[in-house]
């Protein structure tokens, strides 16, 4: 296994997570080492080469850095994925071992190959996925190490890194995926309410479509609900699935991992000033919203709404205030359609 995600600009990129005043922590975690062939069937050099993977990644658990320095050549180079060139000994040098009660990032590396360019220098290619310290969204590169062989073995002379991306989908938002794409409500069973403004009469529930999309880096799904009508509904305007009423409402939605609570969470805002958040959670394949919501006037409103999805296309969505007061709202029960593919 080489070094190039726990070393150079993806190391500063993860480490950025860790305490205040601690050192960068070495990961841990399964995964750490490359598939290798039946014993006998690679030339010694790669063999000897995955000694010293194995050999490199003990020392990051230990957080020895002046065992992980002695790996290094001493003009050995990191070049990361935005071009900037550090010190392979140096870098390696600063890792130290973990605080008690620290976590270090998880790392899984794949699709490694090694392959001898001479009897004395060989090249790893492969791909690599980094959760960071505490949760949120896995990140994939991939790297190209190269390794020398000197009198006292095997050292790495350059990593090459090329760039992370965001893995929001196949992270901790992996399960949301089947809401990218644009929605109708096609019926409503909504509650009774008088004419004019905040009327929430079934008709006018054709009139609410979503659309959801990730942002560039698929570390939030973003979730624009235009209402041809919107009502001050059990989740508030700018609560998760807001009641359509009276004219023109556009709400703003992002949905994502919160390092901070391991939640994930959501976060809305109402053209009319309304505004609200959410915390989510998966059981028994439905999922549940908590909202509490500001309304315009100031007055705050809480719902939980609940998600079925059915695997394709249709998604039932029911809203339950959750709000004291004998003016609550009444529970709102709606079918979500599909109208245009992901």
């Amino acid at each position: 296994m080489v070094v190039a995600s726990v070393i150079g600009a993806t190391w500063a990129g993860i480490m950025a997570s860790s305490a205040p005043g601690q050192p960068p922590s070495p990961p841990v975690g399964p995964g750490r080492t490359p598939a290798t062939a039946e014993s006998g069937a690679e030339p010694a050099g790669v063999r000897e080469i995955l000694a010293s993977s194995r050999a490199y990644a003990e020392a990051m658990d230990r957080g020895d850095g002046a065992a992980l320095a002695a790996m290094w050549t001493a003009d050995g180079d990191i070049v990361d994925e935005q071009g900037e060139v550090r010190s392979g000994r140096a870098t390696a040098a600063a890792v130290k071992p973990l605080a008690d009660g620290t976590d270090g990032p998880q790392l899984r590396i794949s699709a490694t190959a090694i392959r001898l360019v001479t009897p004395t220098v060989g090249m790893e290619d492969g791909t690599v996925e980094v959760q960071p310290p505490g949760g949120g969204p896995i990140r994939r590169g991939r790297f190209t190490a190269t390794w020398v062989k000197q009198d006292d073995g095997w050292k790495l002379a350059s990593v090459r890194e090329n760039r992370f991306e965001s893995a929001g989908g196949t992270g901790q938002l992996a399960d949301l995926e089947w809401m990218v794409g644009e929605w109708d409500i096609v019926d409503a069973a909504l509650p009774d309410a008088p004419a004019g403004a905040g009327a929430t009469e079934a008709s006018a529930a054709s009139r609410l479509r979503a659309r959801i999309r990730w942002n560039s880096t698929r570390t939030f799904l973003i979730r624009e609900l235009r209402l041809a009508a919107a009502a001050r509904g059990p989740g508030g305007p700018a609560g998760d699935g807001a009641v359509p009423g009276d004219d023109s409402l556009v709400v703003t939605q992002r949905i994502g991992w919160d390092p901070a609570s391991k939640q994930i969470r959501s976060w809305s805002f109402g053209e009319d000033g309304s505004h609200g958040e959410g915390v989510w959670s998966k059981e028994d394949g439905s999922w549940f919203v908590r909202t509490s919501s500001v309304l315009p006037d100031g007055s705050t409103a809480a719902a939980v709404n609940v998600y079925q999805f059915d695997g394709g296309d249709t998604c039932t969505w029911q809203s339950f205030p959750t709000s004291p007061g004998a003016d609550a709202p009444a529970p709102v029960t709606a079918t979500m359609v599909r109208r245009k593919a992901r």
